[in-house]
């Protein structure tokens, strides 16, 4: 049988088809080189993203000293407790958002920091970054420590201030691998003894007057007496310049420092004795306005009981030369206290007006001194940690 000979070439068909198939992988090609392209735009976006948040909380950790000073507001510590919102310049035409929230960490003292930092990509689509960091109350001085030459021998021993427990106050000298020493003033003879591990106070001792944190010694320790204690430490401030007081009042309080004392009252019962004992380093027989301080630290040593071991109790302030009372010429006590975790009570790290089961060390438990005609300042809502006061006493 005779065949027709097949014509030679491609039919319609498989032509449309070849195209077909040569339109769908350029199609697949120049989305590949699409998403590689946004690929490596959100890279740079990211990594310039990055910087902008690295940049922000560099900005606050640049704090000059730890307290407020009333000439250099802003360059304290203290006051990087704000939250700021702004519009950055980025990738050339584009703005990026960036909001900063600072919280502080109690009783420890660090501030937490978290930038939040938000863009539209090359589709219009909003990306995000989150970069969380601490920021550290130690005064900047204290870095140049890390410079100095230290003996092998003795470093090895004491291994420094980071290998002791955090609520020690920074200024205590260690004096051995196990015990760190803090004078609360350099003024009087009172020195307590921690254990380094737990942060528990071990020993009451007594150093010579004249003698602060730095020039400690082992052999200076006099007349030490054993106990078993936790710190309860904070700082007391002066808003008095007015009757109308602000956020600001509450925030940067830079008024002078008045004398003062501090007084533990026992809700709880069975403490050794003594049950708690107080110091500060407020200027004695000082008038108000005569003195250029504008914050006293105070650190109170109590002895828990019962098991496990606890306390309970009130702290006021006593007012040396001056009177506590809501008149003309008298003078109120505030109490900075907020609900920070938001759990819907007043912790013992919150500053509750009495304290219940305190089972630890305790700290930033902070007090704000108005007029007695004044009322005790708030803080402005929506701007990170809540800095505001409720009235302590009367």
């Amino acid at each position: 049988m005779n065949h027709p000979e097949r014509s030679a070439g491609l039919t319609l068909l498989e032509l449309l088809i070849g195209l077909c198939v040569l339109s769908l992988g350029t199609v697949g090609l120049l989305q590949w080189q699409r998403l590689l392209a946004g690929s490596a735009d959100e890279a740079r976006q990211r990594s310039a993203a990055m910087r902008l948040a690295e940049e922000a909380q560099e900005r606050l950790r640049a704090f000059d000293h730890v307290e407020t000073d009333p000439a250099d507001v802003g360059g304290a510590w203290q006051e990087r407790v704000t939250s700021t919102a702004e519009a950055v310049a980025f990738d050339g035409t584009q703005t990026l958002q960036r909001h900063t929230t600072v919280t502080l960490l109690e009783p420890l003292r660090l501030k937490a920091m978290s930038t939040h930092l938000q863009w539209p990509d090359r589709d219009a689509q909003t990306r995000s970054l989150v970069l969380h960091g601490l920021l550290a109350g130690v005064d900047p001085q204290l870095g140049v420590v890390a410079t100095l030459a230290r003996d092998t021998e003795a470093a090895g021993a004491s291994g420094g201030a980071a290998q002791r427990h955090p609520s020690i106050p920074v200024a205590a000298t260690d004096l051995d691998a196990r015990r760190s020493a803090f004078k609360p003033r350099a003024e009087g003879p009172l020195t307590w003894v921690f254990d380094r591990s737990s942060g528990e106070v071990i020993e009451r001792c007594e150093t010579p007057v004249g003698v602060d944190n730095t020039l400690l010694t082992p052999s200076m320790l006099l007349r030490c007496a054993a106990l078993s204690g936790w710190l309860l430490s904070g700082q007391v401030r002066f808003a008095t310049h007015g009757d109308l007081l602000g956020a600001q009042d509450a925030e940067q309080p830079a008024d002078p420092v008045m004398s003062l004392a501090l007084r533990l009252q026992f809700t709880s019962t069975g403490h050794p004795s003594p049950g708690w004992e107080c110091d500060d380093d407020a200027p004695d027989h000082v008038p108000p306005g005569l003195t250029l301080r504008t914050l006293v630290s105070y650190h109170c040593v109590v002895q828990p009981a019962g098991q496990p071991p606890a306390w309970s109790g009130r702290l006021d302030v006593v007012a040396a030369g001056w009177v506590i009372g809501r008149g003309a010429g008298e003078f109120q006590v505030c109490r900075y206290s907020a609900d920070h975790d938001h759990d819907g009570r007043i912790e013992a790290a919150e500053h509750p007006a009495v304290h219940q089961g305190v089972s630890g060390p305790l700290g930033a438990q902070n007090f704000l001194v108005v007029r007695g005609t004044a009322s005790c300042p708030v803080d402005t809502p929506g701007r990170g940690l809540d800095d505001g006061t409720v009235p302590h006493q009367p």
